[in-house]
């Protein structure tokens, strides 16, 4: 009797000190300060899609009141991302107050893990099952060729035509995102070659315009560290959503 007394209370011990360690481990996450609703800190999109995203997540919150926020971070410092995703998305209070429709994608290219956290307002609009395909899809099979940028640009362009359409909205000017092919790269020569063409006739007959472009595509880290105001006070996220690596 005494034994099963004293195996009782050590295994209360342990159990309480792990529930402490968990807490203990999870307060310990730290991220940085946003900078807008691009956060490239691992510097892996260009200006030009950065303000394009920019561009696109700001017209789906004007019709929709849905904050779509992209992070990215060189090391998960060996915390789970979807603890990492989840602090974000609470810390930064991502979402309007009482609606808690924030989502955030989260990618860590060096730990080769990548994350579509949802919140507990959108899950009706972007369910767990659907956030998977847009990863398997539309991210991964660019991701494993290193070509992050991509992958990331047509994922966030994805998220925001699920959420449109489950809306009832059109976003003007998004990507035509079509899934890779299975076993083939990403881009061709051919294919830069066109994009090249195009952007250099566009430079020549509208030359104002392209430079205009150009000038408004700062970084966030540099066009919005001083003057971004913050989300919408939300930050009600409860796991929603999916994660992969590769």
């Amino acid at each position: 009797m005494k034994f099963l007394n004293k195996f009782s209370l050590s295994l209360c011990i342990v159990l309480l000190l792990s529930l402490i360690f968990v807490q203990v481990s999870k307060a310990e996450i730290t991220v940085p300060k946003p900078v807008g609703y691009v956060n490239d800190f691992a510097g892996i999109v260009s200006d030009i899609h950065e303000a394009r995203l920019n561009s696109l997540i700001q017209e789906l919150k004007s019709k929709t009141g849905t904050e779509v926020v992209v992070v990215t971070l060189s090391s998960l410092e060996n915390y789970p991302i979807e603890d990492v995703a989840l602090t974000i998305g609470r810390e930064w209070k991502v979402g309007q107050k009482g609606e808690n429709n924030g989502l955030i994608i989260l990618v860590a290219p060096n730990d080769r893990k990548m994350r579509i956290e949802v919140g507990y307002g959108l899950e009706g609009y972007l369910t767990d099952g659907h956030a998977g395909r847009i990863r398997d899809e539309f991210m991964i099979p660019y991701f494993q060729t290193g070509n992050y940028e991509k992958g990331l640009v047509l994922g966030t362009a994805a998220v925001i035509n699920a959420v449109a359409k489950g809306y009832g909205v059109e976003i003007s000017g998004n990507y035509n995102v079509q899934a890779p092919q299975q076993n083939s790269k990403p881009t061709s020569p051919l294919a830069n070659f066109i994009f090249i063409a195009i952007f250099l006739f566009f430079a020549i007959k509208y030359p104002r315009l392209t430079l205009l472009l150009l000038l408004s595509s700062g970084r966030g880290g540099g066009s919005n560290s001083g003057g971004f105001g913050g989300f919408g006070g939300g930050g009600g996220f409860g796991g929603g959503g999916a994660s992969g690596r590769w």
